[in-house]
């Protein structure tokens, strides 16, 4: 998976960066508004619509943090740190990967702030996917070619789907009940693959081409668009979920890894991982309409669906951006102070934080 080994292999941190539209206009004008410190190298992001909770898997383990306040409140450590991480927004259940030499995937109990059990999946386990609407999770194993099946009630693998080589990136329809499964195929100038996955018998049904070393994987639910990042050709393909063919092809930033949807104002954000920008999408004509700056190196990115803030983790500096999606809704800002203490300034932020907790934090060790 060329796109996390160019990332890991720098032992740089990440960061996230928000970004928020003016509502004097129509239209979003995007910007990054405030950046939030977090703990060393995170990766993943993840949004609980309904709490307003965004937790962010980076090398110690789980950070939460309030939306509200735009603070991190706490750290769940493991040892073995995370990866990526999904949420469960009707459970209010976190899953996330583990390091992906661990094999594992924790389970974290949202109200609680808990980790409340750790699941022996494949060979480096990188995404996570959830459906909530049937409860399963699912987990690409890039060493082991295939994506492991998980009953969220009971937190045991029920299926191990053979996929493609290299499998990286997961996404869900939930309408539909189908899984979409990149596969990165880390062979210099190799194409990549995506799995088409039936959720009620876990069996792949379709495999269709993708760009070079495929990554993340967005859907969106009620169009059945389906958005790939190539990180090999700086693209994103989108894929026709109810023909199971490839709609277009976008051209984007440089190396995007991850990306997320915003149903309800179909838009798609794209982190480029080595360009430092985010790329939006309007999923109704399939054209980038803003690219905005963020860190040296964006790689996760979420949406809370009910408020359209976009976060953007960056690996390259450590922090975490807050994007307001929709120029109907009041810009997300925190205008008072960073989890470190410092001032925000107009999204910039001190090179060298003193603390990336906020103060009175609470950091749990497991």
């Amino acid at each position: 998976m060329i796109g996390v080994a160019a990332l890991a292999g720098t032992g740089s941190t990440l960061a996230v960066a928000v970004v928020a539209p003016s509502t004097a206009s129509a239209a979003p004008t995007y910007a990054v508004t405030s950046i939030i410190w977090t703990p060393t190298f995170p990766q993943g992001v993840g949004v609980d619509p309904s709490t307003h909770t965004v937790y962010v898997a980076d090398a110690a383990g789980l950070s939460v943090v309030d939306e509200s306040t735009g603070l991190v409140t706490k750290n769940i450590a493991w040892p073995s740190g995370a990866v990526e991480l999904a949420v469960n927004p009707t459970t209010h259940t976190i899953y996330v990967s583990d390091s992906q030499h661990a094999g594992t995937v924790s389970v974290v109990d949202g109200p609680t702030e808990a980790k409340t059990y750790t699941i022996a999946v494949g060979a480096y386990p990188f995404d996570v996917g959830v459906d909530p609407v049937t409860d399963r999770v699912y987990v690409p194993n890039g060493g082991s070619g295939n994506t492991s099946v998980i009953d969220g009630a009971t937190n045991l693998v029920t299926a191990a789907v053979a996929v493609g080589q290299d499998p990286a990136g997961v996404g869900v329809d939930t309408s539909t009940n189908t899984i979409y499964v990149a596969n990165n195929v880390s062979v210099a100038h190799s194409t990549g693959t995506l799995s088409v996955i039936n959720g009620s018998n876990d069996t792949v049904t379709n495999t269709l081409p993708l760009g070079q070393y495929a990554n993340g994987v967005a859907v969106d639910s009620v169009t059945h668009l389906v958005y790939v990042a190539n990180a090999g050709d700086n693209t994103v393909s989108v894929i026709d979920g109810t023909t199971d063919t490839v709609a277009a092809t976008i051209a984007v930033g440089a190396a995007p890894i991850h990306l997320a949807v915003d149903p309800s104002t179909d838009t798609v954000y794209v982190a480029n991982s080595q360009s430092g920008n985010v790329s939006v999408i309007d999923g109704a004509t399939n054209t980038v309409v803003a690219t905005v700056p963020v860190g040296r190196g964006p790689d996760g990115v979420a949406v809370d669906t009910s408020t359209h803030a976009v976060y953007v983790v960056d690996n390259a500096d450590n922090n975490l951006s807050v994007i307001n999606g929709s120029a109907a809704s009041a810009p997300v800002t925190y205008n008072s102070t960073n989890s470190n203490g410092s001032a925000v300034t107009s999204g910039t932020a001190p090179t060298d934080p003193s603390s990336p907790y906020a103060a009175g934090a609470t950091v749990t060790v497991l």
